[in-house]
């Protein structure tokens, strides 16, 4: 990553950094904030005086395709019975308000809604309502199955009454049918003889209607045999979502503390980055040239004597030798005693020919004389002698440098004798 983009980086870094440090002040903001207006919220809800609670009732598997609008159809008619509501109420111990279905954007469901004074009386009127469609499509079912099993009863007998009428009429046809035989065989009369054909005939008819009577109440038998060993039917509905309690004030209750709390941790965390930049610790050449006001800053590592990445500081000398600027006061805002010397050495290599002294005496051509003016920032009344005839001040901060020291210090060096760069010192 080249030295431009990582500075592209730094305020991102910063911003970062400083909500980590200070995460402690926006989650206290937060906390408070958040606990305080759930409260406040709380103690100025009014409850409504009427509460409602809804529980959702389905068809179950035991119902196929295409009956479900039938059955679905026959459970908005267990709810809409003016008994439902007053068992309903009689069971509970209390009356409610209302008690109306809705059939949602789903396949084969429907709720129930009930409005009562309270919240825990219509969760338990809309629990319960929702037991009862179950229990009374059970019984519904039942009853069905009782008055199918008493109508096959009255179709049999029916039946047998006429299987007894048949079968008397076939008895006495048969009798007069054997008379007739008797006499033609004594003395042949054809008028005798069409007779007995023409009642063989109407004794043809009856066998055929008897047998007839016989395969269908055969078949009512069986039907009534199958009612009446299925015992008791299976439900064909099913509770799918009981109601819940929610006090009124909570549907807006929530929400506003969720969207107070929010902007509280925005706030705060803006707050925080702000505070961090302006009261913390240097920790980024970005807030040397944006906060504190310089218009150089550079970065350079230290470690022990060793020192690394001066190729910055020593291009920006180099203009400053081109502009005549050859006497240069230091200034250690580090607090742990820089290592001057080391550093200025270290600029040899660059094509610096340096030196440092006590006194900003003049230098020659191919010299930069830089001097230790670090005593005279020490304080604000200090008096700065040797740092007004440098052509100009270098200052060194690292990340112990508070950000306000340092920006006194680049105020004071811009009055005189002009600031020619800041440096943040990193420990390597």
């Amino acid at each position: 990553m080249t030295t431009k983009n990582r500075s592209d980086l730094e305020p991102i870094g910063l911003v970062i950094g400083s909500l980590i440090r200070r995460s402690w002040l926006i989650i206290g903001a937060a906390a408070l904030v958040g606990v305080g207006t759930w409260l406040l919220a709380g103690w100025g809800a009014h409850p409504t005086d009427d509460v409602t609670a809804t529980s959702r009732v389905g068809i179950t598997t035991e119902t196929q395709w295409p009956f479900y609008d039938v059955v679905l159809e026959e459970g908005l008619v267990l709810v809409a019975d003016d008994r439902f509501e007053g068992d309903l109420e009689s069971e509970l111990g209390f009356d409610i308000v209302s008690l109306t279905t809705v059939i949602p954007d789903a396949l084969s469901v429907f709720d129930i809604k009930v409005v009562a004074d309270t919240s825990e009386h219509a969760v338990a009127a809309a629990n319960r309502a929702a037991e009862m469609v179950v229990e009374r499509g059970v019984a519904a079912t039942a009853e069905k199955n009782t008055g199918k099993i008493a109508a096959l009863d009255t179709q049999i007998a029916d039946l047998d009454r006429r299987i007894e009428a048949v079968t008397t009429e076939m008895d006495s046809q048969t009798m007069q049918i054997v008379e007739m035989q008797a006499s033609l065989d004594r003395q042949y009369d054809q008028e005798l003889e069409a007779e007995r054909v023409a009642l063989s005939q109407e004794r043809d008819v009856n066998q055929s209607i008897l047998t007839d009577l016989a395969r269908e109440r055969s078949s009512r038998d069986t039907d009534r045999v199958t009612l009446a060993s299925v015992g008791d039917p299976l439900a064909q509905y099913q509770v799918l979502r009981l109601a819940e309690t929610e006090a009124a004030s909570d549907s807006t209750r929530t929400p506003l503390t969720l969207g107070v709390t929010a902007a509280a941790i925005l706030l705060a965390s803006a707050v925080a980055v702000a505070w961090d930049r302006r009261s913390g610790n240097v920790r980024a050449t970005w807030q040397l040239r944006r906060v504190c006001g310089a218009h150089a800053a550079h970065e350079i590592g230290v470690h022990g004597r060793a020192v690394t990445s001066v190729g910055p500081l020593a291009d920006q000398l180099h203009r400053a030798t081109e502009s005549d600027q050859r006497v240069i006061g230091l200034i250690d805002a580090t607090g742990r005693g820089l290592e001057l010397d080391s550093i200025v050495r270290e600029l040899l290599p660059h094509g610096l020919n340096t030196t440092i002294a006590d006194e900003p005496l003049g230098a020659n051509d191919r010299d930069i004389t830089f001097v230790d003016v670090t005593d005279e920032y020490s304080s604000s009344d200090a008096p700065r002698r040797r740092s007004h005839l440098c052509d100009g001040i270098v200052v060194f901060v690292d990340r112990n440098t508070r950000v306000s020291a340092a920006s006194q210090i680049v105020d004071r060096v811009d009055v005189s004798p002009g600031l020619l760069s800041t440096v943040l010192v990193r420990a390597r």
